[in-house]
């Protein structure tokens, strides 16, 4: 084989294992979903603030933490998806028949904060909400309901080790106003949530090339493969052929 063939059968092999070294790692990701419901009940006289954590009904503690083993941790994105209720009303008494009065019960623009072990996350700003009644003796506020149906927050962040506890807050207040002869009302209402989170971890697999949700081996692309096979079978050729050349008799 002449210098120039074997010249080129170099240059294939260095161009295969060059490659194969820059296959670009490819990013795999993992998803966890929960679905969860909760609940916070309010009760004051006069003025109810809004400062509960939803009690969770169905949600586990915690997420299962990234396995190092995949690869690395690049970001993590969480997406949550609720339907949220609030209903509310307040009873007050007159303090004489007449001339009577006026109660106006009225909800604060309030926020819904999301945090995971602390934490936080996007919030989620609600619109203020008003009921109102006329009476001389007694009266009830119905405070005109907040429904929030569909309503989605989205967040991605660095990587972090485990998202942990998940938590849902409302901020706000409930406020009983009364003119009149009347005395401030006593407030009682409830809100109900409910709706499903997703924690995708996305990171980059530790083996060139490869990487996915599954965590399976990577595999070498065929083209760089492949140059490495034709490379080294026709040095394999020609090593057989000068062997031959050599052992030939005179």
């Amino acid at each position: 084989m002449s210098v120039k063939t074997r010249s080129g059968l170099f240059v294939a092999i260095l161009m295969g294992i060059a490659a194969l070294l820059a296959s670009p790692a490819k990013a795999g990701v993992i998803t966890q979903t929960s679905e969860f419901t909760g609940t916070i009940a309010y009760a004051g006289p006069g003025v109810a603030p809004l400062t509960n954590s939803f009690l969770l009904t169905s949600l586990p503690p915690t997420f299962e933490k990234f396995n190092k083993g995949l690869g690395t941790l690049d970001s993590v994105t969480i997406e949550i998806t609720f339907d949220l209720s609030l209903k509310a009303k307040s009873f007050a008494l007159g303090l004489f028949p007449f001339p009577g009065f006026n109660q106006q019960l009225v909800l604060s623009p309030s926020t819904l904060y999301f945090s995971f072990g602390g934490f936080p996350l996007i919030a989620y700003s609600l619109p203020s909400r008003t009921g109102s009644c006329t009476g001389t003796v007694s009266c009830t506020a119905v405070l005109s309901p907040l429904v929030v149906p569909g309503g989605s927050v989205t967040q991605v962040f660095p990587a972090i080790g485990s998202p942990g506890t998940f938590n849902i807050s409302h901020f706000g207040t409930l406020t009983s106003l009364v003119s009149g002869s009347g005395l401030p009302g006593l407030i009682s209402g409830r809100s109900n949530i409910r709706g499903a989170i997703d924690v995708s971890y996305v990171y980059t697999s530790l083996e060139s090339g490869g990487g996915s949700g599954s965590g399976s081996d990577s595999v070498p692309e065929p083209g760089p493969l492949g140059i490495l096979v034709i490379g080294f079978a026709g040095l394999g050729v020609a090593r057989r052929r000068r062997h031959s050349t050599q052992t030939r008799p005179h």
